[in-house]
């Protein structure tokens, strides 16, 4: 199975899992579809599973535990984008 790193949250790399469309960080593990309804959502508060909510203020992201910001966060969707249209090049 083949992880690709595509960001930092507070230290921990957050790997993207291809095969199985899924974001991975420290001990949290999400759909990516699911990271990137989040980060379209207008919303300040989302819960992404039964004990996971995605929370912003406008700059700072927090899931979970992890936080950081809306950038970065905008980047690491960005590397997934990239991850995914090379794979359909393929």
């Amino acid at each position: 199975m083949s992880k690709h790193i595509v960001g930092n949250m507070e230290g921990n790399d957050i790997y993207y899992i291809s095969e199985k469309d899924l974001v991975f960080c420290k001990n949290t593990i999400i759909p990516y579809s699911l990271a990137k309804e989040a980060f379209r959502s207008s919303l300040s508060r989302k819960q992404l599973k039964n004990d996971l909510y995605y929370t912003t203020d406008g700059y700072n992201v927090t899931f979970g535990c992890l936080k950081t910001t809306k950038p970065e966060f905008k980047q690491f969707i960005k590397n997934i984008e990239k991850i995914k249209l090379n794979a359909k090049r393929k």
